[in-house]
């Protein structure tokens, strides 16, 4: 991130990076740093808490605008509000490929091939679920997907 960064306050954008591991992050080079001690993969908060992801979020800005120099850190004040045990249960979540290729797992070569179904048309409104393990936008498209991962 921090030669995106970098890039980005050559050209006059302002940036802030927050991050669970300051130390590491800050060794990058980041020019403005907020460290949150929230456990990795939620880095705003817990999921479904609008209110506090809000409040990190208006730290973060302000941060970008108190911060006039680069290599600004600043530790943010907020707590975690649950037992690292209760952050650990809710980080099994897998994303539904994984979840798919645990279940066809000879998919994973056709994944690999690119052989991937065009299910998101640009005029979608709705996605469907077909009952056969594939997402589908347009009905049209049905076949040409079930081809591909049945």
């Amino acid at each position: 991130m921090g030669l995106v960064q970098r890039v980005l306050e050559a050209g006059g954008i302002p940036t802030v990076s927050l991050s669970m591991i300051p130390e590491f992050t800050r060794a990058v080079g980041v020019p403005r740093l907020a460290g949150i001690a929230y456990p990795l993969s939620r880095p705003m908060g817990c999921p479904g808490d609008a209110d506090g992801q809000r409040e990190v979020l208006r730290a973060l800005l302000d941060l970008l605008v108190s911060a006039t120099a680069p290599d600004t850190y600043v530790e943010l004040p907020f707590i975690w509000p649950e037992t690292p045990a209760q952050a650990r249960k809710g980080a099994d979540v897998h994303p539904p490929i994984s979840q798919l290729l645990a279940r066809k797992p000879w998919l994973l070569p056709k994944l690999y091939a690119g052989e991937i179904p065009d299910v998101y048309s640009s005029n979608a409104t709705e996605f469907q679920h077909d009952g056969r393990d594939s997402i589908h936008s347009d009905p049209n498209r049905q076949e040409s997907s079930r081809k591909i991962w049945s």
